[in-house]
């Protein structure tokens, strides 16, 4: 949020967007390369006694469409994230055109809420203990995040924007950094990776 921003501008200027694009896509294949054998799933070995398992002792996995509580935690997961990434998607021309201000004014405010979201998650822990546990911090984050983003269009100079930027990120810290944590505490940790999957689909 802070810094590769900038990285990328630089790259782009120097050598192009095609070769910074080729440049970004060679460091992922390289890194994802060199991560590749940390995530090798042992096999155990197979007994006698796994091949003789009847099929009436197998327990038939509960399919994710059909949980109602999962439906619904989608549903939050699928209107949160359409709307939360709508403030910093606007916020410079918002910024430029309605607010008249400068260019670098405009970045300082996408600055500072990467800095607030930043921080919010080095004292996540804290924060979390404060609230009383990872769901109602997550419930206040996301209505923090909704109420700010329907103050945006109210704020009327630069650093009335500027405090919206760092209230706005400290609510998106936490909504990031926090759905494994609710959905380990609501589903469990032995399906997390399916229910993780399936809430960003």
């Amino acid at each position: 949020t802070i810094l590769l921003p900038h990285f990328y501008t630089l790259l782009t200027e120097a050598m192009g967007w095609r070769w910074a694009m080729r440049i970004n896509a060679a460091a992922s294949c390289l890194f994802l390369a060199a991560a590749a054998p940390f995530f090798r799933v042992q096999q155990e070995a197979k007994t006698e006694v796994d091949s003789c398992i009847k099929e009436s002792d197998a327990k038939p996995k509960r399919c994710v469409v059909l949980n109602l509580r999962f439906l619904c935690w989608w549903l939050n997961m699928f209107v949160c994230f359409f709307g939360y990434l709508v403030p910093p998607t606007l916020l410079a021309e918002f910024a430029r055109k309605e607010l008249k201000l400068s260019a670098n004014l405009a970045a300082l405010s996408y600055s500072l809420f990467g800095v607030t979201a930043l921080i919010t998650r080095l004292l996540l822990g804290c924060i979390t203990h404060a609230f009383g546990g990872p769901r109602r911090l997550f419930f206040v984050s996301q209505f923090l995040v909704g109420a700010f983003a329907c103050v945006l269009p109210f704020c009327w100079n630069a650093e009335s924007l500027l405090v919206w930027s760092a209230v706005y990120g400290c609510g998106i810290g936490p909504i990031i950094a926090l759905v494994s944590v609710v959905l380990s505490d609501l589903f469990g940790t032995k399906d997390l990776a399916m229910y993780h999957g399936c809430s960003r689909t």
